[in-house]
């Protein structure tokens, strides 16, 4: 029986959208929306992806935070538990927040992990 695929890498990438036309609201000018794309690679070569939105602002700022602190603590361990990642993720990076940008970080590799399950059964 093959064994279960674990995580090789975690990548996360901020991705600024330009608008077409610039949006002024009270406070400030919109000039692009903001998101992350995350992949989860396997052992065995499988990728998953996932994304989030960032706002106008934090795509840098959320895809390092994945990068130097989610994705140390996944390599290695199983790609087929999503729910199990997400829970101890949470948990130890609660004092950060529990809305917003934690949120926002755990939601996208939540996606990718959920569409590495997806291709593993097919």
């Amino acid at each position: 029986m093959p064994s279960s695929p674990t995580i090789r890498s975690v990548t996360a990438i901020p991705v600024a959208v330009p608008l077409k036309v610039p949006t002024r609201i009270a406070t400030r000018e919109v000039l692009a929306r903001e998101f992350v794309l995350v992949e989860v690679t396997t052992n065995d070569g499988i990728t998953g992806v996932g994304y989030t939105y960032t706002g106008t602002t934090g795509g840098k700022l959320c895809a390092t935070f994945i990068n130097e602190y989610f994705a140390p603590r996944l390599i290695g361990a199983s790609a087929l538990a999503p729910e199990q990642h997400w829970a101890a993720l949470f948990q130890e990076h609660l004092l950060i927040g529990r809305r917003g940008f934690l949120l926002r970080a755990l939601s996208a590799l939540d996606i990718a992990l959920w569409d590495i399950m997806g291709k593993v059964a097919d």
